[in-house]
């Protein structure tokens, strides 16, 4: 609003100069031109003013929006279920909280508030001219209109900008995955082919910004010619009603000039209409995001028995449709089911999908009650590729339960037959893990994260391939330990190897 305010300031501005000019030219008394110098100083000064006002509110009220934009986003993405993720890749969700949430505000700053703003600077500029000359007002104003509504429409069709949003989301996954895969991809002398692929985007990303140029160019061509034909235009109805006694002379000037000042508002708007068709892409991706399933609900605070069964009916993970028959069973409280198969079966999906990693098809039960994923109140669960923080050794054990003591911490990794290792460390369970600390190995790793999971307490738990890197004597001495610690609980284990325990087996086949 105080941009158009300011663009009607350079209307008058420019009109009252035009006609104190003239009228001066007649050397009238000074006092006939003090009203007239005085609105010169006030819309000069005023101009000044709203222009560097509207500056700040804008940026006032871009940051302000950009905040809540993005924290609206985050709530989003907190109320998701993993499964709603599955299949984005990565960088996804980082370029449309960086390049996204910017570029749709850009809607208001760059399109909606420039058109405003000139529509304002216009209607002052030709209410003026129809006041002191209606027929050139009807004219100009006509030209106007057309401009003001036409031109845009020419910059964006002509632009042909609608991929750009796209290719600027995949080069910024590109980039993400190629950082990512760095080590390996210098290793096997794949750095030339990465970069191809990164420069081959970066080609249609800098083709798409050549037609939008193309088009913001000749809609600026059109201002220009537009601005020049309607100061002709007034110059000579202005000329036609002053010989027709239709309009003082000092006042020719005024309407042959103040559509350099009309126009002057539009000189953004085909680059910004240009753009349009990327804003409106980024805007409808932001969007998907804040929207979320409503009908997929848990409440996290749900009580839930010791124990119970939990019951799978046509279960099956939606990406393994042809791959695997939908699985039907149930476990019973106390009882172990075994799963296994050969690698890349789909075990780990199975996991993925019971705890909300992944979409699926059928029906989850726990106790009789149906259930969109097992939450954490309900299942711990040991991923295959689960994480180590760069932490101490006791905060990493920590994050399975609050107020956990050393005492139940050290009984745990006496199961996991890491006590001994630990003890052996000069700084003891405060040992930091990681780049800057120690750097256990594989099996040492694998075996923290079972001891983490184990001090979990819930009526169900999921290992997924828990004796990974670890010798078979081992794996299944650890094994033993563990069923008899819940021999209480419903307890599912992925493995492929033979641990020699109790248990239920299930084969996964093609």
């Amino acid at each position: 609003m105080s941009s158009g305010i300011a663009f009607a300031m350079s209307v008058g501005l420019l009109g009252t100069s035009a006609w104190l000019i003239s009228m001066a030219s007649l050397q009238p008394p000074v006092l006939v031109l003090e009203v007239a110098i005085v609105s010169v100083r006030f819309f000069g000064l005023s101009r000044g003013f709203f222009r560097y006002f509207g500056r700040i509110q804008e940026h006032r009220s871009v940051l302000a929006l950009q905040t809540n934009l993005r924290r609206k986003l985050y709530e989003s993405f907190e109320e998701k279920l993993p499964a709603e993720f599955f299949g984005i890749q990565r960088g996804t969700l980082l370029n449309t909280m960086v390049a996204d949430t910017e570029t749709v505000l850009d809607l208001w700053i760059r399109v909606a508030s420039p058109w405003l703003t000139s529509v304002i600077s216009g209607v002052a500029g030709i209410g003026i001219i129809y006041y002191l000359l209606p027929f050139a007002g009807v004219v100009l104003g006509a030209i106007f209109v057309i401009t003001v509504t036409v031109m845009p429409w020419i910059s964006y069709r002509l632009s042909d900008n609608e991929s750009k949003s796209d290719i600027q989301s995949t080069l910024a996954i590109s980039l993400v995955s190629a950082f990512d895969a760095l080590p390996e991809s210098i290793l096997f002398n794949r750095t030339e082919l990465i970069k191809a692929k990164i420069q081959g985007f970066q080609h249609q990303l800098n083709s798409v910004e050549e037609r939008s140029s193309t088009g913001a160019g000749f809609g600026d061509a059109i201002i220009q010619v537009v601005t020049g034909l309607s100061v002709i235009s007034g110059l000579y109805l202005a000329s036609r009603g002053y010989y027709s006694h239709h309009l003082a002379g000092i006042n020719v000037a005024v309407i042959s000039l103040l559509p350099l000042a009309i126009f002057d508002g539009m000189t953004g708007l085909p680059l910004s209409f240009a753009q349009l068709a990327n804003l409106l892409q980024s805007a409808r991706r932001v969007e998907t995001h804040l929207n979320r399933d409503e009908n997929i609900e848990i409440e996290s605070s749900t009580f839930y028995a010791a124990t119970g069964s939990l019951e799978l009916i046509e279960f099956l993970p939606k990406h393994l449709r042809g791959k695997l028959a939908p699985l039907n069973l149930t476990v019973e409280p106390g009882e172990s089911l075994l799963i296994t198969g050969k690698s890349g079966i789909g075990k780990s999906s199975l996991v993925h999908a019971l705890v909300g990693l992944a979409p699926y098809d059928g029906k989850i039960s726990f106790n009789g009650e149906s259930l969109p994923y097992l939450s954490p109140e309900l299942a711990t669960v040991g991923l295959q590729d689960g994480h180590l923080f760069q932490s101490s050794i006791r905060e990493n054990l920590r994050i399975a339960r609050e107020g956990i003591s050393d005492r139940e911490i050290e009984q745990m990794l006496e199961v996991v037959e890491m006590a001994e290792l630990i003890h052996s460390l000069p700084e003891g369970l405060d040992t930091h893990i990681g780049p800057y600390g120690h750097n256990f190995s594989g099996g040492e790793r694998q075996r923290l994260k079972l001891a983490r999971t184990l001090l979990r307490h819930s009526p169900l738990f999921i290992l997924d391939e828990p004796y990974e890197y670890l010798d078979l004597l081992q794996a299944k001495r650890i094994a033993k330990r563990i069923s008899t610690i819940l021999i209480t609980k419903t307890v599912i284990v992925i493995s492929h190897i033979d641990l020699g325990i109790e248990a239920r087996t299930l084969r996964l086949n093609d």
